[in-house]
């Protein structure tokens, strides 16, 4: 009798100590979700909290030149704006809202939180700021918000005429999302916030992912031939190279190159995931793991010529199916790095579960909140 009831215990024990597992990995991972909500509410209720601008006139200019053209062309518009679908051949729109001069002495701004390609402001016919190159090689200032100050002696008294022309990065793609007018003290928080969030992080994060890389392929040279390292590695470069558009938004390559480079580091990204994490947590690369990451090659080459035939048409055909692919792996690496995240210690999983919705939470979130990105 006292046989058969030691016999049930440890089983009894067993299951207990998996409803406690689970238990602290979903606490952990609520608590980590919901920081992160917060958070993210904060950041953009600090957007919110200001006066946006949303109904604009607008047009679009065929000439090469991004000069402003008066003509019987504008149209009234609701930001945000979007992309042009069919018929796109223009390079460059223009925006045109209508202020009105400040009352009191205090230094006035325009804040634009994001736009497509470079930018350029003016008031009253008078240019006050631009952001990025607006000739080829266009600048990817997408992700670079700006502020620019008004000068009060550019102000008229009663209405004035605020021009935001914006140069796309592909044709018939300028965009522009709504954008504040404001004392510059108010604005200058938002900026400072926006830009910490989508620049200076990604700086260092990429620091990170350079230094982490030469660690590990040190680890495989010094005598460890695990050839996890060199899994993480490819992963980590192919992070890093798809971060330069938003890093280095002026580097002088051609539209093509530069997309090519995007696109190729991005699936880079998603093939070399898969492999990195059967051999996390199988100790061996599967057949397709090996197949998938071989693929990057003639993937690349295709992309390459895809790009130089027809930029915009081969630019959203591979952004596509390279979002069909990640619908795939993302999940698939997901679910069996957890399975293999079950057998470690209930601490360990539990700090694995609260980064994973670390990267996926703002992830998700971004994408539903925000236009995508065109590069």
């Amino acid at each position: 009798m006292s046989s058969g009831a030691a016999a049930v215990a440890p089983h009894e024990l067993g299951g207990a100590g998996d409803i406690r597992r689970w238990t602290s990995v979903a606490v952990t991972g609520l608590l980590v979700v919901a920081l992160l909500l917060s958070g993210l509410q904060w950041m953009y209720h600090q957007q919110s909290s200001l006066s946006a601008l949303t109904q604009v006139s607008a047009q679009e200019i065929a000439a090469p030149d991004p000069g402003l053209v008066e003509n019987e062309r504008w149209a009234p518009l609701t930001l945000p704006d979007k992309l042009c679908s069919s018929d796109c051949t223009s390079r460059f729109k223009i925006y045109r809202a209508t202020i009105t001069a400040p009352a009191d002495s205090r230094q006035m701004a325009v804040y634009l939180p994001m736009f497509d390609g470079s930018a350029m402001v003016i008031l009253n016919g008078y240019t006050v700021g631009r952001s990025g190159s607006m000739q080829d090689p266009i600048a990817d200032m997408t992700y670079q918000p700006t502020l620019f100050a008004l000068p009060r002696d550019h102000y008229r008294s009663g209405t004035n005429t605020l021009d935001i022309i914006v140069s796309a990065q592909v044709p018939g793609g300028g965009r522009l999302i709504p954008f504040h007018v404001g004392p510059a003290d108010e604005l200058e928080s938002a900026h400072a916030l926006v830009s910490f969030l989508t620049v200076d992080i990604l700086a260092v994060i990429n620091g990170i992912f350079v230094v982490l890389g030469f660690c590990a392929l040190l680890l495989y040279a010094s005598g460890d031939r695990d050839r996890l390292y060199l899994w993480f590695v490819l992963l980590l470069a192919f992070s890093a190279a798809r971060n330069l558009n938003i890093l280095w938004p002026e580097w002088p390559e051609t539209l093509a190159t530069r997309n090519w480079i995007y696109l190729t580091a991005t699936l880079g990204v998603l093939l070399s995931m898969s492999g990195l994490v059967s051999r996390f947590a199988m100790r061996s690369e599967t057949r397709m793991d090996i197949g998938l990451v071989l693929l990057i090659v003639p993937a690349s080459i295709l992309i390459w010529y895809g790009l130089h035939a027809d930029l915009w048409a081969n630019w959203m055909r591979t952004n596509a199916a390279i979002r069909v692919v990640g619908i795939i792996l993302v999940p698939y690496a997901l679910i069996r790095f957890l399975l293999h995240a079950r057998s470690l210690a209930v601490p360990v999983h539990s700090v694995i579960f609260a980064l994973l919705a670390v990267g996926l939470v703002p992830v998700s979130y971004t994408h539903l909140t925000l236009p995508t990105k065109i590069v």
